[in-house]
């Protein structure tokens, strides 16, 4: 069951092609700028440099979503004066809103 495989040395090399649609150009332009700024050497790299780079911000955009607020449950009213969460609503269902103050004229 011996068989007999050969490579093409030149098809060995990395290249990635975007789709000719209107003469663009067969190298991806995300893919240029970091071979022209000397990020990468080749287009490899360049592919990892930009996988990297989502993949951080995939991680950095679900830490700031999911991050919990500590401040989150803090009311403050107009005069400065902070109230939680379940306090601020205790005082709105005994009828008084610290929001909803009404404002004295500036002398």
């Amino acid at each position: 069951m011996s068989e007999n495989v050969v490579f093409n040395e030149d098809e060995q090399e990395f290249h990635i092609k975007s789709r000719k649609i209107l003469g663009e150009p067969e190298t991806p332009t995300m893919i240029r700028l970091l071979l022209k700024s000397g990020a990468a050497k080749n287009e490899k790299q360049a592919l990892i440099i930009l996988l990297v780079a989502v993949l951080f911000m995939v991680v950095a955009t679900i830490l700031i979503i999911w991050h919990p607020n500590p401040n989150a449950d803090i009311v403050t009213a107009p005069d400065g004066t902070k109230y939680s969460a379940k306090e601020y609503f205790r005082l709105v269902d005994s009828g008084h809103d610290p929001l909803n103050q009404p404002r004295s004229p500036k002398e």
